[in-house]
């Protein structure tokens, strides 16, 4: 799912204090949306233009404008921006089903972020026509104010992750949440993943070695461990 030259680690996470939970139970980079009409979401992807990915594509680039708007069925897609040293931050990670794009196309903006779809990913492409097709399909413009709605919570919950957390507990919370989202849960309650240092350095908004430091921190207060390739969240 990820594609990175770095050597991508495996993850194994304990669940922290029902405290903790409360705090890492929500992520500012994830979203997607709940309570779908399946049935109904198939009726609009009739009208748009899907396409499968195999490889990762940029298909939205900073400064562009759009002539439509984009669903993500499978798979994932990453909106990114560059931080004023050149690194690349991971402000979103879009997951099925959902849409983006919507208001670069309604407000006729440029981008001022770069999308990514990722490898073995499914994308639904709806042009003008097709919108103004769906103009009186009320569960279309459901799911888009929806969308639009999950994004805004996200980038208030990532502020707040800005204000209230320091460094180690944000790599701690992305870590954690990961695990819970895309883990394995394994007998003894441990969660294993996979996720490498860089891409939570992309994720988090941090340059690699700042979390290359924080993982040694964690791993001398016992949050992590590595085995021979893997690592240890308690």
């Amino acid at each position: 799912m990820y594609s990175s030259s770095k050597k991508v680690n495996r993850v194994y996470v304990i669940r922290g204090e029902e405290t903790k939970e409360k705090l890492y139970n929500k992520s500012s980079t994830w979203v997607s949306l709940a309570n779908i009409d399946y049935q109904s979401l198939e009726e609009i992807i009739k009208l748009g233009v899907t396409k499968h990915f195999k490889e990762e594509k940029v298909i939205i680039n900073i400064g562009e404008f759009v002539e439509g708007i984009y669903l993500i069925t499978k798979g994932e897609a990453r909106a990114n921006i560059l931080t004023p040293d050149g690194k690349e931050k991971t402000i979103f990670i879009f997951e099925p089903p959902f849409f983006f794009g919507e208001t670069i196309y309604f407000n006729k903006t440029p981008a001022s972020m770069e999308v990514k779809v990722m490898p073995d990913s499914i994308m639904t492409f709806f042009s003008e026509d097709a919108i103004k097709k769906l103009s009186k399909n009320k569960y279309f413009f459901e799911l888009l104010f929806r969308s639009s709605i999950c994004k805004t919570d996200s980038a208030i919950e990532e502020i707040s992750d800005l204000y209230v957390l320091t460094p180690g507990e944000r790599v701690y919370k992305t870590l954690w949440y990961y695990a819970n989202k895309r883990g394995v849960k394994l007998n003894n309650g441990e969660l294993l993943t996979k996720i490498s240092q860089e891409q939570i350095a992309t994720i988090v908004g941090l340059h690699r070695v700042t979390v290359a430091r924080i993982f040694s921190r964690l791993k001398g207060k016992g949050k992590i461990k590595n085995t021979k390739r893997s690592t240890l969240l308690p």
